[in-house]
């Protein structure tokens, strides 16, 4: 079965480049596109794509926002205070360890789980995970995948995309073998940050 993929950029031309270059592949198919954050929340509830292509650099933060808005659309439901609170204790994790492994602080740890905040992004995606392994929440995670993209000279877009939920992220340099290894990753429940290195 294909590969089914939106692309969200602001310029024609090249959402046409990359339709072109997605298709030479036999199990690839772009079912829609778009530059517009209410056209691809739309299209994503209604066609249910594997993958979303965003470019995370496009003017007034469309791409950021299309990102968070992606995971707050696909995210049926938040994890409460005591649902954080018992994924840290199942895992027997103290609050700093824990903020650690969501790549937080404990300072915000402690806001959510006295209610006072609540979390977004990748680390909403990833208490979701882990209430879900912890079977304190009978929940699916989002199907639709996010790949983040930018020029070489724009990493810090790539950075914020994936604070914000996404769940890879290529350089708009990367040759088509790249990205095809991207979309594979993340088919497989894999995350794919090569060009963020150690910095994400």
């Amino acid at each position: 079965m294909a590969v089914r993929i939106i692309i969200v950029e602001s310029h024609a031309i090249i959402r046409r480049a990359i339709k072109c270059q997605l298709e030479t592949h036999p199990q690839i198919k772009v079912i829609g596109e778009t530059d517009k954050k209410r056209e691809a929340l739309m299209m994503t509830q209604k066609l249910n794509p594997d993958i979303i292509m965003i470019n995370a650099s496009m003017p007034r933060s469309v791409g950021l926002e299309t990102i968070k808005g992606m995971v707050k659309h696909t995210v049926a439901s938040e994890p409460t205070p005591a649902q954080i609170r018992a994924a840290r204790n199942t895992g027997k994790y103290s609050q700093e360890a824990f903020a650690a492994l969501l790549h937080t602080t404990m300072e915000t740890v402690n806001r959510w789980e006295n209610g006072k905040a609540k979390p977004n992004g990748k680390n909403l995606l990833s208490l979701l995970e882990l209430c879900r392994k912890s079977k304190l929440m009978k929940l699916e995670l989002p199907t639709t995948k996010i790949l983040a993209y930018a020029s070489n000279d724009e990493t810090q877009f790539l950075k914020q995309a994936i604070e914000n939920g996404a769940h890879g992220c290529i350089l708009g340099s990367s040759n088509i073998k790249e990205l095809f290894e991207a979309i594979t990753a993340l088919i497989k429940g894999k995350g794919y940050y090569p060009t963020l290195g150690s910095g994400i």
